[in-house]
């Protein structure tokens, strides 16, 4: 796995489908999980490339997962989805690390570019 590598984690499976073909059809590998559970037990190290993260799900929700993320040191970027959003959801997850909150349903264009802009290392970023 590289930097251009996406972790899926939502319940939703024709959302984790519809993800993985936007993602390959942007030439973007990706792997998909069905619970917070199923991605924490398969990154236990730091997951590379980025994270696309689902915050309403059943058990463990998003904001957790993020947590645990954090607490961990989290070095991978984190875009926060969410078809229930709204400013203090954003707020906060912001303020806990994620790069980005982005509001289902979304265009794919938009969600494409916000992970190619999360997914550039700082140095580069900075020389733009």
């Amino acid at each position: 796995m590289g930097s251009r590598f996406v972790h899926i984690v939502d319940d939703d499976q024709p959302v984790r489908d519809s993800l993985r073909w936007l993602l390959s059809s942007a030439d973007i590998d990706s792997q998909a999980y069905d619970t917070p559970e199923a991605f924490l037990e398969a990154t236990r190290a730091q997951p590379d490339g980025c994270v696309l993260l689902d915050i309403c799900m059943p058990g463990i929700d998003g904001v957790t997962v993020l947590k645990r993320l954090a607490s961990g040191g989290m070095t991978a970027p984190v875009i926060i989805m969410t078809g229930h959003g709204n400013q203090s959801d954003a707020d906060e997850v912001l303020r806990l690390g994620a790069a980005d909150f982005i509001e289902k349903p979304f265009a794919a264009d938009r969600l494409l570019a916000v992970i190619e802009r999360v997914m550039v290392p700082p140095a580069q970023a900075d020389a733009r």
